[in-house]
Order: structure tokens, then C-alpha cells, then sequence
């Protein structure tokens, strides 16, 4: 109901002044976030007493309704698909979520905390031949990690930021492709062995998807920061923005996945595109009305025949019966 719609059935006496209740905005806020069904990645206002149940309470409530809600498309199952099948199966692969640019409610967790838990992790498990995927929305997080482990680290061909502005807000980007961009991020990521996240939403969401994934969560040892004036993004804190942006930056650390990716991303769609046309010209429905299509192909034929029978138009062939009579006529 629109408040345009409120005011017409107040005047009408529709509506009682009684029946209309106003709350502040703190109010809402206060009932959304202690809703104890309310899906969340991470805690807002005071931090929960025991931060690692409320994760698992979440996480379970997020599994649940991925599992009855979330169907993914399947153009965009394929892109998952061509990318896994190309670069990380049958491999170990490890996967990585690393919140940038203008991420500022919660503490942010630097490259070498990631670098510390991964070689920890390896060492334990003893993985020898292994790959990071790595998503993240910053340019240089890319950068920091390829220098750090090389060749091991696989990145989507996605949008990112070299600042504190978020690639999800380039204006100059279609919506589609910034939304299409992160949920592959996030299906890539749920396909991996073991997940290093932090308390961004993307990592969480990606648990969502595979109930037998587990995680090293940086989150338990975050803390939430209230939204106030001079609040700290973490391409800031983290000093991101003291590495430059040099021009090639980007180039250079996707450049062992960018172009052949992307590429295995379109011959997916394309395939899914050839798919459903075949799919479509070999069903029941275009063949049982296929004789309609064929009699209205006739009917516009014959009333387009008439009228230019009945109005001698140009190149009709009453015109050039006619012309041609005409020239046999009075030829010498």
C-alpha cells in the first residue's frame, strides 16, 4: 500500500487514525536484528556470547532456505561448470573469500592472516599438489596473493575495484553482469574442499550452497563497527591504498585465467542457447500447431495477393501482366 493510498482511505473513514502505528527506524532495526529466524552472515549491534553457535544457528537457517528456495539458472550452472572443468578438477583446491574496497562493518583480515591459516592448514593436512581459488572484489588482493603463491592461485573473470569503491555499485556495469559475477564467485567457492573466509557475506553464502563444506572463519574473531561518521573501509586499513594502482595491474594478475575463462563462459552460454533451440523446435506444441502456422502464412499471403491485385501496386503481377500486354502491343 502506497502512503498515497493510506491518506485516500483515511479520508474516506476507511481507516481509523487509531489503526495506524509509527515506529523510528531504530525500532525496525532493533526487531530485525533480534529476530531469532532472521537469515544473517554475520551479527550486528552487541557480538552474540558464543559467536561460533550464532554462526552455526545462521548457517544453518541460510542452508535451509538455499536448499527449498534457490534454483540457479542453468546458462549460469554451465559457466560454473566450463570454469571448474578447465582449471580445477580433479586437483585439491582450496578456496578463498577476501572482502576489500569499502567493506567497514566488521573488522577486515589481512592477506598474511589468510597466508598464516592456509599453510597452517596444508601443513596438517599434508597437501602436496593443491590450488586457491580466490575470490574477492579488490585488484590488488589478486596481485598480493599470486606473488605469495604463484601459479597455485585461480582467479573468475570478474568485476573488481582498484579503490574503496565496490564493484557491485560501477555504474557504467550492467546489473546483471555485477550480480551474475558474484554468485559465480559464490558457486565456485562451494565446490572447493575447504573454504578461509572472513565476516563478508559472499564466503558465508557459499556454505549455504554445499551443507558438507567446512571453514576456517575469521569472522568468530571479528567485531562488529557501528556505521559512524569517519568509518574505515579496508582497501584503507589495510593499506591498499598506499600500493598504487599501477595500469596493468589487473592484467597481470589474471592473466593466466582471464581470456581463456571468459571464453569457456560463452561457449557454455552458447551451447545452453543451441540447447534450448533444439529443445524448442523438437516439442510437441510447435509440431501440433505448426498446420496454424502454415494457414495463417497462407491467409496473409492471399490478403496481401488481393490488395495489390485490387490497387495495381507496383511489381504486382496484374502490373506486369499488364505491362507486359502493353509493350507486346504497341511494339513496332
Amino acid at each position: 500500500m502506497s502512503y498515497d493510498e493510506l491518506c485516500t482511505m483515511l479520508d474516506r473513514g476507511e481507516l481509523s487514525p487509531k489503526q495506524i502505528f509509527s515506529f523510528e527506524r531504530d525500532q525496525f532495526l532493533d526487531w530485525h536484528h533480534t529476530d531469532p529466524d532472521r537469515i544473517a552472515t554475520f551479527w550486528a549491534k552487541d557480538t552474540p556470547a558464543d559467536p561460533a553457535a550464532w554462526m552455526e544457528t545462521k548457517r544453518a537457517l541460510g542452508r535451509k532456505f538455499v536448499g527449498e528456495f534457490v534454483r540457479v539458472k542453468p546458462h549460469i550452472l554451465k559457466k560454473v561448470d566450463a570454469f571448474w572443468d578447465e582449471w580445477i578438477r580433479p586437483q585439491v583446491t582450496l578456496g578463498v573469500h577476501i572482502r576489500g574496497t569499502d567493506f567497514s562493518y566488521a573488522e577486515p583480515t589481512s592477506p598474511q592472516a589468510y597466508f598464516d591459516a592456509i599453510d597452517r592448514y596444508v601443513a596438517a593436512s599434508k597437501i602436496n599438489n593443491y590450488r586457491i581459488f580466490l575470490a574477492t572484489d579488490q585488484v590488488q588482493f589478486v596481485d598480493i596473493f599470486h606473488n605469495h603463491y604463484g601459479e597455485r592461485v585461480l582467479t573468475y573473470d570478474c568485476l573488481r575495484s582498484n579503490s574503496d569503491q565496490a564493484a557491485f555499485k560501477f555504474s557504467w556495469e550492467s546489473p546483471y553482469r555485477r550480480g551474475e559475477d558474484v554468485l559465480v564467485d559464490v558457486l565456485l567457492l562451494s565446490r572447493t574442499d575447504f573454504i578461509f573466509k572472513g565476516a563478508a557475506a559472499a564466503g558465508e553464502c557459499a556454505l549455504w550452497f554445499n551443507p558438507k563444506l567446512q571453514c576456517h572463519d575469521f569472522a568468530l574473531q571479528s567485531a562488529f563497527e557501528p556505521r559512524k561518521n569517519g568509518l574505515v573501509s579496508a582497501y584503507q586499513s589495510l593499506g591498499l591504498c598506499e600500493m598504487g594502482n599501477p595500469p596493468d595491474l589487473l592484467a597481470r594478475s589474471t592473466a593466466l585465467t582471464a581470456s581463456e575463462a571468459r571464453a569457456k563462459s560463452l561457449e557454455a552460454d552458447l551451447s545452453a542457447r543451441s540447447e534450448a533451440l533444439t529443445a524448442m523446435y523438437a516439442s510437441n506444441s510447435l509440431r501440433i500447431t505448426a498446420p496454424l502456422r502454415r494457414a495463417r502464412r497462407a491467409a496473409r499471403w492471399f490478403v496481401r495477393g488481393s490488395c495489390a491485385w485490387l490497387t495495381l501496386r507496383p511489381g504486382s503481377r496484374l502490373r506486369r501482366v499488364a505491362r507486359r500486354f502493353q509493350m507486346s502491343f504497341f511494339s513496332p
